[in-house]
């Protein structure tokens, strides 16, 4: 049995210019991070049919990869020649649809994982271009580079992305656990499809919006390299707004007051929810309190804790 796994993220900066829409034209930059949760992928022969078993929140036995339902594994499978005779499990430390980047994540873990069955040679870039090949070239979503890669990478890192696609990978250096202690990120209570959200944001790539939110990524790296948490935190106030604009469904009222109330209260700086928008969680950034948790708490929001991932993807067991 070959078990991989790949780490969720949070979105730093720049989040939306590593949709091709948006890149082809003026170029991508990106600040993400990898957290310390992770997507497991185990694949392992089928020893007495030749069917794909495959488990994620529900279970598919197939004859074929081909009729897999689950469309990034069943690409993936398809890519890489594999058609029968496989079982895959995948299971997860968060929700699906979380917007913390799990699509990218599984595709990462599953494109590892088949690598190693096969025993295929590979780059970590090679991985990463590969699902976002599937994601963006043979499934048509309206997804972008950031995902696969720093899934891939693991770390914080800043994504320079060409106008022909190719992604510069480089370290962001700044003094993680000062920011990670004014990260108080929540889940809320709805789960969403990110894909009309990112639809909305496609149809908008040429909105000044987006060219804001590109510059406000090298202020914001700025601001993490000097360690200047109330220059970011105010910054990211500003950039929530500029979110909100892209699509009707970033937010709702609901997360609007809590997000008013926690500014108000809680000496929040600013925020975002991580990921498209439309739910999943939400990151309050300033410093820590004991108000700020209860109050979250009696919204039936509870707090994620977490670290920086600092290896990527990689196969933990062969």
């Amino acid at each position: 049995m070959i078990i991989s796994k790949s780490p969720f993220r949070i979105t730093l900066a720049g989040g939306g210019t590593d949709l091709p829409s948006f890149y082809k034209e003026h170029g991508g930059y990106v600040v993400s991070m990898a957290i310390d949760k992770y997507i497991y992928v185990s694949l392992k022969k089928n020893i007495f049919d030749n069917c794909v078993k495959m488990r994620y929140m529900v279970d598919e036995v197939v004859q074929s990869s081909i009729d897999l339902k689950h469309d990034r594994a069943r690409e993936s499978l398809l890519l890489n020649k594999i058609y029968n005779g496989l079982e895959i499990t995948s299971t997860a430390d968060l929700p699906s649809q979380s917007g913390m980047g799990s699509s990218g994540s599984f595709l990462v873990a599953i494109t590892c994982a088949i690598k190693k069955f096969l025993n295929q040679d590979y780059t970590i870039k090679e991985i990463c271009e590969e699902a976002c090949h599937i994601e963006m070239d043979k499934l048509m979503l309206s997804s972008g580079k950031q995902d696969p890669y720093i899934a891939g990478y693991g770390g914080a890192k800043i994504l320079k992305i060409d106008k022909d696609g190719c992604v510069d990978v480089s370290n962001l250096e700044f003094d993680s656990d000062s920011f990670i202690n004014y990260c108080n990120v929540y889940k809320l209570n709805v789960f969403r499809d990110a894909e009309p959200i990112l639809k909305d944001q496609n149809k908008k790539s040429n909105n000044a919006s987006f060219f804001e939110i590109k510059n406000m990524a090298e202020d914001f790296t700025s601001y993490l390299i000097k360690n200047d948490l109330h220059g970011y935190g105010n910054l990211l106030d500003s950039y929530w707004k500029i979110k909100k604009k892209l699509s009707d469904k970033m937010s709702n009222s609901t997360i609007n007051d809590i997000y008013d109330h926690a500014k108000s209260n809680y000496n929040i700086l600013g925020g975002k929810i991580i990921g498209a928008g439309g739910g999943g969680f939400l990151m309050l950034f300033g410093p820590p309190s004991d108000g700020l948790d209860n109050y979250m708490k009696k919204n039936r929001m509870s707090k994620l804790i977490f670290n920086i991932d600092s290896s990527g993807v990689k196969v933990v067991k062969v």
